[in-house]
């Protein structure tokens, strides 16, 4: 057994393993977009290589955000999966993977077949309640708790991941103090992908769009004040995250732009 860098010629079986073990049908554009393209991002893509069959991937993202004005290096786990019969070796293909690049703060939204891993063994923190619905008759806004933002994606990093997805298209809510991301979702839905400020604009934002669109999903980290807007929380994957370099933040706050699905 041996856990290598991914090369090209691994993408088919790459591309079945998605199918089977995410039920998710990734495209070559997609896998390059994500993980083998070095002029969007810096990145190490591993696989478990068994006799020459691999048999698992894993992937480690790397992006600059702001955390309190200070530039921070934060790593995507992304795409990992592991046949079954080799699912004990996870641990060793993680591990490997989150020690290819000096970062910050290491994030990701594994499902419950991995989750075991990152919470029991690799001793992540985890926030299960990090996705929220809101349905157009139940909004009642209530800005008295304003849930602040403190970790803040450059333009950067939103250029790349937004304006340079090769199949999603994105719209922009702009305002003086406020800058929201969104994508359409089966044409009576919206995806918050991210927002600058959660204050007053945010608001006026949802008012707005509750005029065009029926439902809302959002990734947060605030389930009350989510719940203070209408918001409820729904069955989605779990968000972890680790300090790797004790940086000065109580806990990360994340959104949909940190997840490489959406």
């Amino acid at each position: 057994m041996k856990i290598r860098k991914f090369v090209p010629k691994d993408f088919i079986t790459i591309k079945r393993l998605y199918s089977q073990l995410l039920n998710f049908e990734v495209t070559k554009q997609i896998y390059d977009f994500n993980y083998f393209n070095k002029d969007l991002n810096d990145y190490t893509s591993l696989v478990v290589d068994i006799d020459n069959k691999v048999v698992g991937h894993n992937a480690l993202i790397i992006n600059e955000y702001k955390i309190a004005n200070k530039k921070t290096r934060i790593g995507l786990s992304s795409g990992g999966m592991l046949i079954p019969e080799f699912g004990g070796l996870f641990y060793q293909l993680l591990k490997k993977c989150f020690t290819c690049h000096e970062v910050d703060f290491i994030i990701a939204f594994p499902n419950n077949n991995s989750l075991g891993f990152f919470e029991k063994i690799l001793k992540f923190n985890v926030l299960k309640d990090n996705y929220f619905v809101l349905n157009k008759d139940n909004y009642y806004p209530n800005i008295a708790s304003v849930s602040q933002n403190l970790i803040h994606r450059p333009k950067s990093f939103i250029s790349k991941r937004i304006f340079q997805h090769p199949y999603y298209k994105y719209k922009e809510f702009k305002t003086k103090d406020n800058h929201v991301i969104y994508k359409i979702y089966n044409k009576t839905s919206i995806d918050i992908l991210y927002v600058e400020n959660f204050g007053v604009s945010f608001t006026d934002f949802i008012r707005y769009i509750l005029s065009k669109y029926n439902k809302i999903n959002i990734v947060h980290w605030d389930v009350e004040y989510m719940n203070s807007l209408g918001f409820k929380t729904h069955v989605n994957n779990a968000f972890v995250y680790k300090n790797m370099n004790n940086i000065k933040v109580d806990f990360f706050q994340p959104q949909m732009i940190d997840s490489d699905v959406f």
